[in-house]
């Protein structure tokens, strides 16, 4: 495994991401057998809540946070 800009590069958008005031916030909405979450951004004290659900603990809900930081890295940087 090479530890170049790609193997780092989700550690880069996220720390960009944190300094400057641009977080995703894991919300649940369910608790029990199959607890389920909502995604927030919250882009410099602007709170824009998500609609899907996801389940906690997923790797889907880990591919999404990382892609929303991918996002907002290349959005507002």
């Amino acid at each position: 495994m090479a530890l170049d800009q790609d193997f780092f590069r989700t550690w880069i958008h996220r720390k960009w991401c944190w300094d400057n005031g641009y977080f995703v916030e894991v919300k649940p909405t369910k608790s029990g057998d199959s607890p389920k979450c909502r995604i927030n951004l919250n882009i410099q004290k602007n709170i824009q809540k998500g609609t899907e659900e996801y389940k906690q603990s997923s790797m889907h809900l880990g591919n999404k946070i990382d892609e929303l930081y991918a996002y907002m890295y290349n959005t507002f940087k």
